[in-house]
């Protein structure tokens, strides 16, 4: 009898019992993006209500990307042993190619309206989390560069852009902002008319 009890333990143990292991990955695809203007000169930013003056000394436009989550999970299939919890995962479908800035009034004598001024802008900051800034990129060109380069896992889908320059000549204006993205897709926001001093 304990001979039999021995023999069903091993055969147990032998034979691979197969379940189900679910780990939900999800690809997130850019569809668009929407823009909000803001004040850069606090330590916490405030965002103008339009038709409010701008202050071209801390004028920033704070980008939120939007977009759908494709599941493409796998099943995996081992061992009951192995099976852990069902899981959340997201990583990044696109990657951007590049970011355009173009004035849409006479910005200055040296950018008439249709001028590209991305030249003008910095990365204020990008949020990775609520609670975490990614501090070591401060040029469009290095944010660009991190969405192509770094791990697919870190979003970069929400980010402050600030003019470093005061040669606007005031008035009336209003921004066209272009982001064109790994599969060529081209999306564009304009920002309100505002009036800049």
């Amino acid at each position: 009898m304990i001979k039999r009890v021995i023999l069903l333990i091993l055969v147990m143990y032998s034979i691979p019992i197969v379940v189900s292991c679910v780990k939900n990955e999800y690809k997130v695809m850019w569809t668009g993006f929407d823009i909000r203007i803001i004040d850069t000169s606090e330590n916490e930013k405030t965002v103008i209500v339009i038709g409010n003056i701008v202050n071209k000394n801390t004028f920033g436009i704070e980008i939120f990307m939007e977009g759908i989550n494709i599941d493409v999970t796998n099943k995996d299939f081992g061992i009951i042993a192995e099976c852990k919890a069902a899981t959340n995962s997201f990583r990044r479908g696109h990657s951007m190619c590049s970011i355009t800035i173009k004035t849409l009034y006479d910005y200055s004598d040296n950018y008439p309206s249709g001028s590209d001024i991305t030249s003008l802008f910095k990365v204020g900051k990008i949020y990775l989390s609520r609670y975490q800034d990614d501090k070591n990129i401060s040029t469009i060109d290095e944010l660009i560069y991190a969405t192509k380069n770094i791990s697919r896992t870190v979003s970069y889908d929400w980010f402050d852009l600030h003019l470093m320059d005061n040669s606007c000549v005031g008035g009336q204006q209003k921004f066209e902002i272009t982001i064109i993205l790994s599969d060529e897709t081209v999306l564009v926001r304009q920002t309100n008319n505002l009036i800049m001093e």
